[in-house]
């Protein structure tokens, strides 16, 4: 997939992991598929503070 096509991904947060100003995020969607996602500066995202898992 080229670096300029962006696609939606949703389901439930499983695991957040914080290590050494790292942070990332394991989600699982509805069909059972796991992604991982590494948040850095350039990530556009919620308040990272708010999320949850579940």
């Amino acid at each position: 997939m080229p670096r300029d096509t962006y696609e939606m991904i949703s389901g439930v947060i499983k695991r957040i992991n914080v290590s050494d100003e790292k942070k990332s995020l394991l989600i699982v969607d509805e069909k059972g598929f796991e992604y991982i996602f590494h948040i850095n500066e350039h990530t556009i995202i919620m308040t990272f503070e708010d999320l949850k898992v579940g």
